[in-house]
């Protein structure tokens, strides 16, 4: 796989990860992407392994799975209706959409966070940028809402309109009451979804990592800043931890981003809440798990111009992509914001007990992640691409066993032994894992074609196992080879994976 967007894309149409969406009519659904027979493992397995490392190992976390309609009373509260917008700018020449910020991005090399439409305007019109597609002047930079509008029911009307959900975050807030009640935890705590979110994206690009239709992993954590209950005691191991950061500061600056240590950002202020550092460390620890690496990861802080609406607090964990680092995960201070507004709007009280018997709003910290930008991001960091010996290129995707989307292949070489190979193949899928039957090609071929789906393991019967009753025992990284009885092979495989 070539280590760029479009060498990505074409290997995981090739390979079974991702395919465009509508295919089959013309060129595709811009900014759509379907999920092929590996892809669609791989994010399970991403997805498992979320749900298990923030969900399962929490006490305090639980989870929902909120619709993707909703009235649009929510985003009318939220302020997505008035809010929700990014700045598009056309073409006079070909009428041509572009997102402003992108096009200035890509003519000058400059960042853009916290820009207005103003001064968008004013960097076009000064810098003289033109359409990229015909070199024809630009129109002025006007808000282009992100929403998607449905109208549930035969008849249109105001009383009919629902929205596709932007984000999976709102849900969870509307539904903050009766999971509070219903599972009767006290502060702090959090509640987590993974679900598809929908944003009519003006010029979706660079595969999948801005889409029009997408699946987020969020927790809405709660908690009373004044509750000293709610106060996170220092782990040690968290405040020792180094991370590279950029700064607003830095930023503003224009100098390098740094190392610091949780301890340090909490102690400068550059981190205000302890809770907010603790999911950055989370995640930079869950992203270990996966196996993306550290060094691949900077922490940005957002600008105080760039802050949503309803942020005090907001940082991303950004990964060095092909086109640069790039967000896949936003830490954000919500406070009380979201469930003061669905009480002024609904009229119904978002007031809970605190552990001191006082009736408050509770604050929200969001750790939110985008699955398909983790997706692409794990990717690039699992492929190796090299010559073989006849000068070809040969890709190893180097998964982690227990997100790898086949974890075991076995492979017949001899038409004697498929009958033990199947036997095999069979109780290996009694373990619960994804396996593969290869029968097809040369023991090259078939090893070749799961080393470019991240296979851990194979199983080769050949033409010793009818002698030996033993098969062989294949890892991908190592290519070491282990003779093992086919007996045996079973629970052999059990304690590897």
């Amino acid at each position: 796989m070539k280590k760029t967007i479009t060498g990505a894309q074409s290997f995981c149409k090739e390979k079974g990860f991702v395919f465009p969406n509508s295919l089959l009519y013309g060129n595709g659904l811009a900014g759509v992407w379907d999920y092929g027979q590996v892809g669609v493992e791989l994010k399970n397995n991403l997805k498992f392994s979320w749900w298990s490392h923030f969900v399962y190992r929490n006490e305090n976390i639980v989870g929902i799975d909120a619709a993707i309609l909703s009235k649009k009373a929510v985003w009318d509260a939220s302020g997505h209706t008035q809010n929700f917008v990014d700045a598009i700018v056309k073409c006079k020449k070909c009428n041509a959409s572009f997102r402003a910020d992108h096009l200035i991005e890509d003519e000058l090399k400059i960042q853009t966070d916290g820009l207005s439409i103003e001064k968008m305007n004013s960097i076009i019109k000064k810098e003289k940028i033109l359409c990229p597609n015909c070199k024809g002047q630009m129109n002025k930079a006007e808000p282009f809402n992100l929403l998607f509008e449905a109208n549930i029911g035969p008849i249109a009307s105001d009383d009919s309109k629902a929205i596709l959900r932007p984000e999976t975050a709102q849900l969870i807030f509307t539904n903050f009451k009766a999971v509070q009640f219903s599972s009767r935890k006290k502060l702090p705590f959090g509640i987590a979804q993974i679900g598809r979110a929908y944003r009519n994206e003006i010029s979706p690009r660079n595969f999948l990592f801005r889409c029009r239709e997408f699946e987020q992993m969020e927790i809405e954590f709660f908690l009373d800043p004044a509750d000293e209950s709610c106060k996170l005691k220092d782990i040690p191991e968290m405040m020792k931890e180094n991370v590279l950061v950029w700064t607003e500061e830095m930023q503003k600056k224009e100098l390098a981003e740094k190392e610091y240590t949780f301890g340090e950002l909490l102690k400068k202020k550059i981190i205000k809440e302890k809770w907010l550092a603790f999911w950055i460390w989370q995640y930079i620890s869950w992203f270990g798990k996966i196996g993306i690496k550290k060094e691949n990861l900077r922490i940005r802080q957002h600008l105080t111009e760039e802050l949503s609406h309803y942020s005090s607090q907001t940082f991303d964990i950004e990964y060095m992509f092909p086109f640069g680092f790039k967000e896949i995960v936003g830490i954000a201070d919500r406070g009380q914001f979201d469930l003061t507004q669905h009480q002024n709007f609904s009229g119904q009280s978002q007031e809970m007990m605190n552990n001191n018997e006082k009736k408050v709003i509770p604050h929200c910290i969001e750790p939110s992640s985008g699955l398909d930008r983790i997706f692409l991001a794990l990717l690039f960091e699992s492929a190796d691409t090299f010559k073989d010996d006849r000068g070809e290129d040969y890709t190893i995707m180097h998964f982690k066993i227990k997100i790898a989307p086949v974890k075991v292949a076995v492979m017949p070489l001899v038409n004697k032994l498929k009958k033990e190979a199947k036997e095999v193949y069979e109780k290996i899928l009694e373990l619960e894992v994804n396996a593969q039957y290869d029968t097809a090609g040369s023991i090259g071929k078939r090893y070749a074609r799961q080393d470019e789906i991240g296979t851990p393991f194979c199983i080769t019967f050949d033409f010793l196992s009818l002698e030996d009753k033993c098969v062989t025992l294949r890892e991908r990284d190592t290519k070491k080879q282990d003779r093992v009885k086919i007996k045996d092979i079973c629970r052999v495989l059990k304690e590897r994976l």
